[in-house]
């Protein structure tokens, strides 16, 4: 019997080495640094230029002055340790390198953001930031000449180091020698014609009085027209942080009068002046007189410049402001685990039984319970994309159905699992789960409607109601800030909905710590989980009676006032929501300060004792949730880690896959 049981450990053990294998072999594969090429992503992300371009321009029609900046994060980045996204990246220590004083200034993180979120529904990690930086900076002078394109390579890693410390790389706009400034190029591997040429960028953009303020405190300057300098001084008006056009002729129009200022000292910038040097004028005049020669000399300087590249290890980071840790680590990890359990499984009489255990745990910790990302690359590729769409537009006409879209999610998912029996209506004889109490307040139905119609079209039969959730979901949290984090899908629609299900499954307002983990212990989600999830309270709304007990009957005091709540901001509440109970339905913000971002806003409001609702603010009450609130309010990058996962995990509660449940063809009909 020994014998045969010796066999059948090895044998198992084998299995697991095998599993382990593949799992570590799949997760090394990671961006290396390659060759740049021109239509990179024509097969990975077809769709990622044409994407970068429509989100550039989407900005362009809404803030003029956002292609400069566009242009000028390119260039900061690329001179920082090459073209790697670095300059994308947070620190929590505020010492990345967007925090480094030439870069306070630095503009159009949002648009990045909003172009990575498409991407990544549409082609998960595969498109880097490092590439939409160089895309968005071409497709800024698109935008702005009319048409004029020049094709970019991709092809970039992204790096996962940032530090303010090494920005020391950038030419600083207050140096006039035009050797010293050919220098910063030179060392780049960049001319002096390309920094003539790169330069014309100046004919976009503003710049703060700060930056060049000295040079009007008196008349000594030859290198500024006497009547541009008094023009500058009526503009800055002692006012460091003014600002004042770079090109006073043609600040939104990419043209060659950047380059008719510097001939005629009419530049605001020191670094711009020292064009006019014997060196460089002639090439700055032949670029004034000559617009299609700029056109072209400049994009082949970009492409010139985008092609640097630093020391620092790349990948395609999933967020761009954030670097994840690299998945062969984690399944490094967790072979490593595995490892120390079967040590201990050897020496078990149950050792099989033991070893397959493990094997199973780390094929449910990889596969999410035969959920999986991109399980709708073959079958509907415009699936995620679709829903993106659809929830950007509705978030854009209404920023508050971001929160009801992820409160949608999670009354599903806490109701017999993320089945989309939620969305299912009521019949004449079934109250549906919609109907019950918890749920009346729920919003998002029609955009789900929408998105579940276009589906169709394109895919009949295939994407499920319940993934149109979790997408929307995720779509909802990354378009208000948040995280873009990739969801496993495959859940089957579930054909039972029914109010009384509801009982005892979703935590209501006024819920104390204890009541809470009890339910999410239940569907088998954390204490810790229970926290990160609070926190999408940072955005969305709540009605007045789901809270005025706390204003005029808390019961802890005499006069009713919850001693929890941070006394001006009761008062402020019980002008909003008076004790007559007229504006029961009036809608206050869960997140007073930033209401529409999805940030860490909340955790503060909770440490401020403003917590809106009793159940968000029991959170500061408890020893061991409170530490989770201060640590979330003060790193926000492990808040936003730890949502995402927490989301991930929430959306695999109770799903239905395979041959179980339907795909319903109208996700309000059963």
């Amino acid at each position: 019997m020994a014998v045969e049981r010796r066999g059948t450990d090895t044998a198992a053990m084998s299995l697991v080495v095998a599993v382990a294998g593949i799992l570590l072999q799949a997760a090394a594969m990671v961006a290396d640094a390659q060759t740049l090429k021109l239509k990179y992503y024509d097969v990975t992300c077809p769709a990622a230029e044409s994407i970068v371009f429509d989100e550039v321009q989407k900005a362009w029609n809404a803030d003029r002055s956002i292609p400069a900046s566009l242009i000028r994060l390119h260039f900061h980045d690329c001179f920082v340790n090459g073209c790697d996204g670095s300059v994308l990246l947070e620190a929590g220590d505020g010492q990345a390198e967007k925090n480094a004083k030439p870069n306070l200034s630095l503009r159009g993180y949002e648009v990045v953001d909003r172009v990575k979120a498409r991407l990544e529904a549409t082609c998960k990690q595969t498109v880097s930031c490092a590439d939409i930086l160089a895309y968005a900076a071409r497709d800024s002078v698109r935008v702005m000449t009319g048409g004029y394109k020049y094709e970019v390579p991709g092809g970039r890693p992204d790096g996962m180091m940032s530090r303010a410390t090494m920005t020391s790389d950038l030419p600083p706009p207050t140096q006039r020698n035009v050797d010293v400034l050919a220098g910063y190029f030179t060392k780049k591997g960049l001319s002096m014609d390309d920094m003539v040429v790169l330069s014309g960028a100046h004919t976009l953009g503003v710049a703060k009085c700060g930056t060049f303020g000295y040079r009007l405190t008196s008349d000594s300057d030859n290198g500024i027209d006497a009547a541009f300098r008094n023009d500058l001084r009526r503009q800055c008006h002692y006012n460091p942080n003014n600002v004042v056009a770079l090109d006073a002729g043609s600040q939104y129009a990419f043209d060659t009068s950047y380059y008719a200022n510097v001939l005629a000292n009419r530049t605001v910038l020191e670094s711009d002046a020292a064009l006019a040097s014997t060196e460089t004028r002639a090439r700055v005049w032949q670029l004034r007189t000559n617009p299609g020669m700029f056109m072209s000399s400049f994009g082949t300087a970009m492409v010139k410049m985008g092609g640097l590249r630093g020391n620092n290890p790349g990948k395609i980071r999933d967020n761009c402001r954030r670097v994840r840790t690299p998945v062969s680590t984690k399944v490094t990890v967790l072979i490593r685990e595995l490892s120390g359990k079967l040590a201990m499984a050897s020496s078990s009489s149950s050792s099989y039984f033991q070893v397959v255990a493990v094997t199973m745990l780390l094929m449910a910790t990889s596969l999410q319970a035969q959920l999986r990302v991109g399980f709708y690359d073959n079958s509907c590729p415009a699936a995620e994309i679709i829903v993106q769409q659809e929830v950007s537009k509705a978030v854009s006409a209404n920023p508050g159905l971001a929160a009801g879209l992820v409160r949608l999610h999670f009354h599903d998912c806490f109701v017999r699992g993320c089945d989309a029996s939620v969305l299912i209506d009521s019949t004449k004889g079934n109250t549906a789960e919609k109907d019950a109490g918890p749920n009346t307040s729920l919003r998002g139905f029609d955009v789900v409607d929408k998105i579940k119609a276009r589906v169709e079209q394109a895919c009949f039969g295939v994407v499920s109601c319940a993934d149109i959730l979790a997408f929307a979901a995720r779509d909802s949290v990354a378009l208000t800030g948040g995280n873009a984090y990739q969801v496993p899908a495959g859940r089957r629609d579930g054909t039972v909905s029914r109010s009384s299900d509801t009982n005892g499954n979703l935590p209501p307002p006024t819920a104390s710590v204890s009541q809470m983990t009890q339910i999410f212990s239940s569907k088998g989600l954390s204490q810790k989980d229970m926290v990160a999830l609070s926190g999408a309270h940072t955005i969305g709304a709540s009605h007045c009676s789901s809270f005025s007990s706390r204003l005029y009957s808390s019961g802890t005091t005499a006069n009713g006032k919850d001693p929890t709540m941070d006394p001006s901001y009761l008062a402020q509440l019980a002008n909003q929501c008076p004790q007559s109970g007229a504006a029961g339905g009036t809608l206050v913000a869960l997140d007073a300060v930033t209401p529409n971002a999805f940030d860490e806003g909340f955790f503060k409001g909770v440490m401020a004792n403003r917590g809106l609702l009793a159940s968000d603010q029991a959170l500061l009450g408890d020893k061991n949730t409170a530490v989770q609130v201060v640590m979330y309010a003060n790193d926000p990058s492990t808040f936003q880690s730890d949502f995402a996962a927490a989301m991930v995990k929430m959306g695999a509660i109770g799903v239905l896959t395979g041959g179980s449940g339907k795909v319903r063809a109208n996700c309000r009909v059963a």
